[in-house]
Protein backbone atom coordinates (compact mmCIF):
# COMPACT_ATOMS: atom_id res chain seq x y z
CA UNK A 1 0.00 0.00 0.00
CA UNK A 2 2.82 2.39 0.90
CA UNK A 3 4.53 1.54 -2.38
CA UNK A 4 1.33 2.31 -4.28
CA UNK A 5 0.93 5.65 -2.51
CA UNK A 6 4.57 6.51 -3.11
CA UNK A 7 4.21 5.59 -6.78
CA UNK A 8 1.06 7.73 -7.03
CA UNK A 9 2.66 10.81 -5.48
CA UNK A 10 5.80 10.32 -7.57
CA UNK A 11 3.72 10.21 -10.72
CA UNK A 12 1.70 13.23 -9.56
CA UNK A 13 4.86 15.21 -8.80
CA UNK A 14 6.30 14.42 -12.24
CA UNK A 15 3.03 15.47 -13.87
CA UNK A 16 2.93 18.68 -11.85
CA UNK A 17 6.52 19.47 -12.77
CA UNK A 18 5.67 19.18 -16.46
CA UNK A 19 2.51 21.27 -16.14
CA UNK A 20 4.48 23.77 -14.06
CA UNK A 21 6.41 24.76 -17.20
CA UNK A 22 3.26 26.48 -18.49
CA UNK A 23 2.94 30.01 -17.16
CA UNK A 24 0.70 32.98 -17.80
CA UNK A 25 2.54 35.73 -19.65
CA UNK A 26 -0.07 38.47 -19.65
CA UNK A 27 -3.78 39.30 -19.75
CA UNK A 28 -5.17 41.89 -22.12
CA UNK A 29 -7.53 44.60 -21.02
CA UNK A 30 -11.24 43.80 -21.16
CA UNK A 31 -12.32 43.31 -24.75
CA UNK A 32 -15.85 42.60 -25.94
CA UNK A 33 -15.46 41.13 -29.40
CA UNK A 34 -12.92 39.11 -31.40
CA UNK A 35 -9.12 39.10 -31.15
CA UNK A 36 -6.90 37.78 -33.97
CA UNK A 37 -3.14 37.36 -34.17
CA UNK A 38 -1.62 38.64 -37.41
CA UNK A 39 1.86 39.10 -38.81
CA UNK A 40 2.84 42.33 -40.57
CA UNK A 41 5.75 43.13 -42.85
CA UNK A 42 7.56 45.76 -40.74
CA UNK A 43 5.56 46.04 -37.51
CA UNK A 44 5.80 42.35 -36.62
CA UNK A 45 3.12 40.41 -34.76
CA UNK A 46 0.03 42.29 -33.62
CA UNK A 47 -3.14 41.35 -31.79
CA UNK A 48 -6.13 42.90 -33.53
CA UNK A 49 -9.28 43.29 -31.45
CA UNK A 50 -12.59 44.14 -33.07
CA UNK A 51 -15.87 44.97 -31.36
CA UNK A 52 -18.94 42.84 -31.95
CA UNK A 53 -20.25 45.39 -34.42
CA UNK A 54 -16.85 45.80 -36.06
CA UNK A 55 -16.92 49.56 -35.49
CA UNK A 56 -13.88 49.67 -33.18
CA UNK A 57 -10.39 48.31 -33.90
CA UNK A 58 -7.92 47.89 -31.03
CA UNK A 59 -4.25 47.25 -31.85
CA UNK A 60 -2.19 45.39 -29.22
CA UNK A 61 1.50 44.55 -29.34
CA UNK A 62 2.58 40.95 -28.85
CA UNK A 63 2.66 41.51 -25.07
CA UNK A 64 -1.01 42.46 -24.98
CA UNK A 65 -0.43 46.19 -24.45
CA UNK A 66 -2.83 48.50 -26.27
CA UNK A 67 -1.00 50.60 -28.85
CA UNK A 68 -3.94 52.28 -30.51
CA UNK A 69 -7.72 52.23 -30.69
CA UNK A 70 -9.46 53.36 -33.86
CA UNK A 71 -13.13 54.33 -33.76
CA UNK A 72 -14.70 53.64 -37.13
CA UNK A 73 -17.41 56.29 -37.17
CA UNK A 74 -20.30 55.06 -39.35
CA UNK A 75 -18.01 52.31 -40.69
CA UNK A 76 -17.03 48.74 -39.87
CA UNK A 77 -13.95 46.57 -40.41
CA UNK A 78 -13.81 44.27 -43.44
CA UNK A 79 -12.20 40.83 -43.19
CA UNK A 80 -9.93 39.35 -45.84
CA UNK A 81 -11.26 36.15 -47.35
CA UNK A 82 -8.76 33.62 -48.69
CA UNK A 83 -8.94 30.39 -50.61
CA UNK A 84 -10.04 27.39 -48.46
CA UNK A 85 -12.26 29.53 -46.23
CA UNK A 86 -9.61 31.46 -44.32
CA UNK A 87 -10.70 34.80 -42.84
CA UNK A 88 -8.52 37.35 -41.04
CA UNK A 89 -9.01 41.05 -40.27
CA UNK A 90 -7.86 43.21 -43.17
CA UNK A 91 -5.03 44.77 -41.17
CA UNK A 92 -1.58 44.96 -42.76
CA UNK A 93 1.29 47.23 -43.63
CA UNK A 94 3.07 47.52 -46.99
CA UNK A 95 0.06 46.01 -48.81
CA UNK A 96 -1.75 49.17 -49.88
CA UNK A 97 1.14 51.68 -49.83
CA UNK A 98 4.82 52.04 -48.91
CA UNK A 99 4.66 53.70 -45.47
CA UNK A 100 5.07 51.81 -42.19
CA UNK A 101 1.64 52.53 -40.73
CA UNK A 102 -0.99 49.84 -40.30
CA UNK A 103 -3.85 50.03 -42.77
CA UNK A 104 -7.11 48.15 -43.05
CA UNK A 105 -10.28 48.00 -45.12
CA UNK A 106 -13.56 49.47 -43.89
CA UNK A 107 -17.06 49.55 -45.34
CA UNK A 108 -19.13 52.70 -45.00
CA UNK A 109 -22.87 52.91 -45.76
CA UNK A 110 -23.56 55.34 -48.60
CA UNK A 111 -26.85 55.78 -50.49
CA UNK A 112 -28.23 52.43 -49.45
CA UNK A 113 -25.00 50.55 -50.21
CA UNK A 114 -21.44 50.35 -48.92
CA UNK A 115 -18.19 51.94 -50.07
CA UNK A 116 -14.93 50.05 -49.43
CA UNK A 117 -12.00 52.23 -48.33
CA UNK A 118 -8.46 51.92 -46.97
CA UNK A 119 -7.98 53.55 -43.55
CA UNK A 120 -4.73 53.91 -41.58
CA UNK A 121 -4.19 53.34 -37.87
CA UNK A 122 -4.84 57.04 -37.17
CA UNK A 123 -8.36 56.76 -38.60
CA UNK A 124 -7.51 58.65 -41.80
CA UNK A 125 -8.95 57.47 -45.11
CA UNK A 126 -6.18 56.72 -47.60
CA UNK A 127 -8.04 55.39 -50.62
CA UNK A 128 -11.60 54.59 -51.67
CA UNK A 129 -12.21 51.84 -54.19
CA UNK A 130 -14.32 53.34 -56.96
CA UNK A 131 -17.72 52.00 -57.97
CA UNK A 132 -18.21 49.79 -54.91
CA UNK A 133 -21.23 51.70 -53.65
CA UNK A 134 -23.42 48.59 -53.87
CA UNK A 135 -23.31 46.34 -50.82
CA UNK A 136 -20.52 43.88 -51.52
CA UNK A 137 -21.26 40.17 -51.47
CA UNK A 138 -17.71 39.12 -50.59
CA UNK A 139 -14.12 40.29 -50.76
CA UNK A 140 -11.23 38.01 -51.69
CA UNK A 141 -7.47 38.52 -51.40
CA UNK A 142 -5.44 36.24 -53.62
CA UNK A 143 -2.00 36.03 -55.23
CA UNK A 144 -1.12 35.19 -58.82
CA UNK A 145 1.12 36.45 -61.58
CA UNK A 146 3.54 37.65 -58.85
CA UNK A 147 1.09 40.19 -57.49
CA UNK A 148 -1.55 40.44 -54.79
CA UNK A 149 -5.07 40.93 -56.10
CA UNK A 150 -8.18 42.20 -54.34
CA UNK A 151 -11.49 40.97 -55.77
CA UNK A 152 -14.74 42.61 -54.69
CA UNK A 153 -18.06 41.10 -55.74
CA UNK A 154 -20.98 43.49 -55.41
CA UNK A 155 -24.63 42.67 -54.79
CA UNK A 156 -25.47 43.55 -58.39
CA UNK A 157 -23.24 40.65 -59.54
CA UNK A 158 -20.30 42.74 -60.68
CA UNK A 159 -16.69 41.77 -59.95
CA UNK A 160 -14.06 44.42 -59.28
CA UNK A 161 -10.43 43.35 -59.71
CA UNK A 162 -7.68 45.48 -58.19
CA UNK A 163 -3.91 44.97 -58.36
CA UNK A 164 -2.32 45.93 -55.04
CA UNK A 165 1.15 47.51 -54.91
CA UNK A 166 2.45 45.72 -51.81
CA UNK A 167 2.75 42.36 -50.10
CA UNK A 168 1.98 40.32 -46.95
CA UNK A 169 4.28 38.08 -44.91
CA UNK A 170 4.10 34.43 -45.89
CA UNK A 171 2.96 31.72 -43.50
CA UNK A 172 6.10 29.61 -43.84
CA UNK A 173 8.19 32.64 -42.85
CA UNK A 174 6.62 32.70 -39.41
CA UNK A 175 3.30 34.41 -39.99
CA UNK A 176 0.20 33.19 -38.19
CA UNK A 177 -2.03 35.17 -40.48
CA UNK A 178 -1.41 36.51 -43.92
CA UNK A 179 -1.26 34.83 -47.27
CA UNK A 180 1.21 32.11 -48.08
CA UNK A 181 3.26 33.57 -50.89
CA UNK A 182 4.12 31.07 -53.60
CA UNK A 183 7.77 30.17 -53.99
CA UNK A 184 8.80 28.45 -57.21
CA UNK A 185 12.34 27.72 -56.06
CA UNK A 186 13.40 24.23 -57.04
CA UNK A 187 9.92 23.07 -58.02
CA UNK A 188 10.68 22.40 -61.67
CA UNK A 189 8.50 23.23 -64.66
CA UNK A 190 4.88 22.99 -65.77
CA UNK A 191 3.27 23.37 -69.18
CA UNK A 192 -0.50 23.66 -69.62
CA UNK A 193 -2.18 23.32 -73.04
CA UNK A 194 -4.17 23.95 -75.15
CA UNK A 195 -5.02 27.53 -74.32
CA UNK A 196 -7.86 28.28 -74.76
CA UNK A 197 -9.26 24.80 -74.07
CA UNK A 198 -12.62 23.06 -74.14
CA UNK A 199 -13.31 19.74 -72.38
CA UNK A 200 -9.74 18.45 -71.94
CA UNK A 201 -6.65 20.05 -70.49
CA UNK A 202 -3.11 18.65 -70.69
CA UNK A 203 -0.53 19.37 -67.98
CA UNK A 204 3.15 18.47 -68.36
CA UNK A 205 5.14 18.78 -65.14
CA UNK A 206 8.33 17.76 -63.38
CA UNK A 207 9.56 18.29 -59.84
CA UNK A 208 12.52 17.06 -57.74
CA UNK A 209 12.26 14.23 -55.23
CA UNK A 210 12.36 16.51 -52.17
CA UNK A 211 8.92 18.03 -52.80
CA UNK A 212 6.29 16.80 -50.32
CA UNK A 213 2.59 16.30 -51.09
CA UNK A 214 2.81 17.12 -54.83
CA UNK A 215 -0.54 18.01 -56.36
CA UNK A 216 -2.33 20.01 -59.03
CA UNK A 217 -5.06 22.42 -57.93
CA UNK A 218 -7.44 24.16 -60.33
CA UNK A 219 -9.16 27.33 -59.14
CA UNK A 220 -11.32 30.00 -60.70
CA UNK A 221 -10.29 33.64 -60.91
CA UNK A 222 -11.69 34.25 -57.40
CA UNK A 223 -9.49 31.58 -55.86
CA UNK A 224 -12.26 29.03 -55.33
CA UNK A 225 -10.99 25.47 -55.68
CA UNK A 226 -12.46 23.50 -58.58
CA UNK A 227 -10.32 20.36 -58.63
CA UNK A 228 -7.42 18.79 -56.74
CA UNK A 229 -5.28 16.02 -58.29
CA UNK A 230 -2.73 14.11 -56.23
CA UNK A 231 0.52 13.38 -58.08
CA UNK A 232 2.53 10.18 -57.62
CA UNK A 233 5.35 10.55 -60.13
CA UNK A 234 8.05 13.19 -60.55
CA UNK A 235 7.57 13.59 -64.30
CA UNK A 236 4.33 13.02 -66.14
CA UNK A 237 1.64 14.28 -68.51
CA UNK A 238 -1.80 14.54 -66.93
CA UNK A 239 -4.97 14.68 -69.02
CA UNK A 240 -7.81 16.39 -67.14
CA UNK A 241 -11.47 16.08 -68.10
CA UNK A 242 -12.75 19.64 -67.72
CA UNK A 243 -16.28 19.21 -69.10
CA UNK A 244 -17.77 20.04 -65.69
CA UNK A 245 -15.69 23.18 -65.13
CA UNK A 246 -17.21 26.63 -65.68
CA UNK A 247 -16.27 28.73 -68.66
CA UNK A 248 -13.76 31.52 -68.16
CA UNK A 249 -10.33 31.89 -66.61
CA UNK A 250 -8.91 28.86 -64.78
CA UNK A 251 -5.73 28.97 -62.65
CA UNK A 252 -3.71 25.73 -62.75
CA UNK A 253 -1.24 25.47 -59.85
CA UNK A 254 1.45 22.87 -59.27
CA UNK A 255 2.24 22.48 -55.56
CA UNK A 256 5.18 20.75 -53.96
CA UNK A 257 5.88 21.37 -50.29
CA UNK A 258 5.73 25.16 -49.83
CA UNK A 259 6.48 25.84 -53.50
CA UNK A 260 4.04 26.63 -56.27
CA UNK A 261 3.94 27.31 -60.02
CA UNK A 262 0.75 28.72 -61.58
CA UNK A 263 -0.50 29.07 -65.13
CA UNK A 264 -3.61 30.86 -66.33
CA UNK A 265 -5.76 29.32 -69.09
CA UNK A 266 -9.22 30.05 -70.49
CA UNK A 267 -12.04 27.59 -71.01
CA UNK A 268 -14.38 28.18 -73.95
CA UNK A 269 -17.42 26.35 -75.34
Amino acid sequence: MKKLLFSFFLTLSVSLSVVGQISLDYTTSSHRGEIDLINTSVNGFKLIGTSYLGDTVTIYNINGIVQNTVLLTNSSLVYFSFQRGKFIPSVSDKLFNSDNQLEFLVQTPVNGGNVISVMNENGQLQYTFPDTVNSFDFLLLTYYNNQFKLVIKTKDFKYKFYSLPGTLPCDQCGGISGLEQPNTGGLGEMKVYPNPFNNTLQVNYDFPTNQSNPRLILTDILGRELREIKLTSQLDNVSINTSDLPKGTIIVSLYGGQNMISKKVIKID
